[in-house]
Parts: C-alpha cells; sequence; structure tokens
C-alpha cells in the first residue's frame, strides 16, 4: 500500500509539474497572468547639453543616482498567447542627493551624501515571437515612473529689491522622470533575460530638454501563474 501510495503521490507532482511548464508555453498562456521577480543592472547614463550641478540648492551625482543594481518584481497579463501587459516595480539602495560647495580654486565639490531607499515603477507592452524550438523573443515598449522617493526638502530665501530679507519658506524638490523604456528580451521556460534603454528629454539634471539615456540589461524569473 506503501508503495502505491508513494507512486500516486509522485504522479501527482510529476502531472503538476508539467502542467505548470504548459502554463507559460506561448500556446497556453492566454487570459493568464504572471508573477516573476528578477533584478536589473543599469549602466552609466549616456547624456548631451550643459549639466546643472543642482536642483534649486540640491546638488546630486546624476551618474551614481541612476547607475547600479535594482531589485524587482512584476506582473504580466497575456491579452493574446503573444501579446502582454505589464506592471513591475523597482527597489535600490543609492544616492539621493549632495551638499555641495565651490571651492576656493573654482571646482565644485561634494560632501555629506545621503542615501535612500529608491523606487521605479514601468507599464509596457510585450510582443513574444518564437523563432526558436525551445525558447522565443520579445520586444518591449513602455513607459516608466524613475528614482521615486528623491524627495529632499530645502529653505528657499526672499529678498527685496535692496537686498534685505524679506523671510523664507521650506520647499521639496525631486529627481523623479518619466521616460520611455524600450527593451529586447529572450525567455525560455521561466526565464528572461532583457537589454533596453530608459530615454527621456525631460529631467531636473539639465537646465534644458537634453537627450538623457539608461542603458540596463535585466533577469526575470517566473514563479508561476496567479490566475
Amino acid at each position: 500500500m506503501k508503495k502505491i501510495t508513494t507512486a500516486i503521490i509522485l504522479m501527482s507532482v510529476f502531472s503538476f509539474t508539467v502542467n505548470a511548464q504548459k502554463s507559460w508555453d506561448i500556446d497556453k498562456r492566454k487570459g493568464k497572468l504572471f508573477f516573476s521577480v528578477g533584478s536589473e543592472y543599469r549602466i552609466t547614463p549616456i547624456k548631451s547639453g550643459e549639466r546643472i550641478y543642482s536642483l534649486n540648492s540640491i546638488a546630486t551625482i546624476e551618474d551614481v543616482q541612476n547607475s547600479g543594481v535594482a531589485f524587482r518584481y512584476a506582473f504580466d497579463f497575456f491579452i493574446t498567447n503573444n501579446i502582454s501587459l505589464g506592471f513591475s516595480h523597482s527597489l535600490r539602495y543609492d544616492l539621493i542627493s549632495n551638499s555641495g560647495e565651490i571651492s576656493t580654486d573654482g571646482n565644485f565639490a561634494y560632501d555629506k551624501a545621503s542615501y535612500g531607499l529608491i523606487n521605479g515603477f514601468d507599464f509596457y507592452l510585450d510582443y513574444h515571437f518564437k523563432i526558436f524550438t525551445e525558447g522565443e523573443l520579445f520586444v518591449r515598449l513602455g513607459k516608466s515612473l524613475l528614482n521615486g522617493g528623491t524627495d529632499v526638502s530645502f529653505r528657499q530665501s526672499f529678498f527685496d529689491a535692496n537686498g534685505a530679507f524679506l523671510g523664507s519658506v521650506f520647499l521639496t524638490e525631486d529627481f523623479s522622470f518619466y521616460p520611455w523604456n524600450f527593451a529586447l528580451g529572450y525567455k525560455k521556460n521561466r526565464t528572461s533575460f532583457l537589454i533596453g534603454i530608459y530615454s527621456t528629454s525631460n529631467t531636473n539634471y539639465f537646465d534644458s530638454n537634453t537627450s538623457f539615456i539608461v542603458p540596463y540589461f535585466g533577469f526575470r524569473y517566473n514563479l508561476g501563474k496567479l490566475f
């Protein structure tokens, strides 16, 4: 009896595994929602134009603030077997701001770096096409919010025409921005790899519309379908 029970359990586990694998196959996933976890590495941004050193009285280093490793989780709903809508949230501990000052030789220096938890949110559309026997490619177009949580408070002072002090208020600014997200990926069973860029021309790092591109590559592992 124990042998029969063991055999039934093993067959059930095998059956569940096979069915689970079929759930993310390109021909089986229409109408299903999947949950994934992974990481992303952002490379030093590509930019052009004249840089400003601070947003009002807030200083930061944009190369540091926008590069490094982020943890990510994602939800992907397949409208068809080939097209999916996705949402992901990224978290990373990184530079938020520096206090800065101009030295006597005219060079700009940073001091007292402030670090914190920085959020990113991505909404995207993926199109998958199978050109390999055991894998598939997908292209991504999305819109993102990066650098959420970089809020910094500062004091803004006011003076009259003669330079007399009138008063001051405390304000809050941040270094968040809304780039487009373009990516190309490879998927096999539960695992996905992708390379892409976040691209915008509107950030608080520059005094005018200037191209700002953050290249990245990422990894995701599909934990399974939610329904």
